[in-house]
């Protein structure tokens, strides 16, 4: 049965089993003119979905939920095969003269459960993308992006495997990591690993929480990409007693004798924190 959803795109429906293609078209078979309306059962393989592997492995990466990723294999290999009609994904669309425009609603073809809903233009991923977790029967969402020209571009929102709740929060401009991402606990659901990054790259402090406690243990300063080594205490505070020595010769003379009192009292401020500059 069509859902309400795929409605509106013309009055036409259309099982693909009495549908051809042909360059990237969607016809009626016999039909010149290409197709406007409602198809239903598209195997997986016969629609855009390239744009979407990304999406797919970063958020089995970030859920641990390989339900939906295998499944993908198993369509994957079925095409290599050549073998269309042993699809373990279909979806059902609405497309608009030969080309996917508006939602493309897929489920398996075992049981008919929820796969994913993806909205198309022209043929392109672009709007709204939903992954469903095939863990159980509720068709519980795994994750949700927006999409704009086939390239995730916006807020990308995973839910735990345990939870359904939020574990991962990123920005993304123009398929490219850009932006606060934020890792949170499936079991306690709070915050336990948040960054910055600028094209793909860790720029800036990535902080990591216990978590149960959400309480922050570590800080990692990152720069392009590159972990900054933080300086060691007895090369800091070398460097605050050449600081204060310099200062001192500058101003008394190059020949001026220093005295261990005096190296005390710069000790003492070097441990306050106190420079020259200050």
């Amino acid at each position: 049965m069509i859902s309400a959803a795929l409605t509106g795109c013309g009055d036409e429906l259309l099982d693909f089993r009495n549908a051809e293609m042909s360059n990237g078209l969607i016809y009626s078979q016999g039909e010149n003119k290409p197709f406007t309306g409602s198809v239903t059962n598209i195997p997986l393989n016969s629609i855009p979905t390239k744009d979407l592997s990304g999406m797919l492995q970063f958020v089995t990466r970030v859920t641990n939920d390989q339900s939906l990723s295998q499944l993908f294999m198993v369509g994957s290999i079925a095409s290599l095969m050549g073998n269309s009609s042993s699809s373990a994904i279909m979806c059902d669309a609405l497309v608009k003269e030969g080309y996917l425009s508006g939602q493309a609603q897929c489920f398996t073809t075992s049981g008919r459960l929820g796969v994913m809903d993806v909205d198309y233009v022209d043929g392109n991923i672009d709007g709204g993308v939903v992954f469903y977790s095939l863990k159980d029967k509720t068709k519980s969402m795994l994750a949700e992006a927006e999409f704009t020209g086939g390239k995730l571009n916006g807020e990308l929102k995973a839910y735990g495997l345990k939870s359904n709740k939020l574990v991962s929060s990123t920005i993304w401009v123009g398929g490219v990591l850009n932006g606060v991402a934020e890792t949170f606990s499936d079991e306690t659901q709070k915050l336990v690993w948040k960054a910055t990054l600028v094209d793909d790259k860790l720029e800036g402090d990535v902080e990591e929480y216990d978590h149960s406690s959400g309480d922050l243990v570590k800080t990692t300063t990152y720069k392009s990409g590159v972990k900054v080594e933080p300086q060691s205490v007895s090369a800091s505070k070398e460097g605050c007693y050449d600081s204060w020595m310099s200062a001192y010769r500058k101003e008394v003379g190059d020949e001026a004798a220093i005295t261990s009192d005096q190296i005390s009292e710069w000790e003492q401020w070097c441990v306050e924190g106190k420079t020259p500059e200050a």
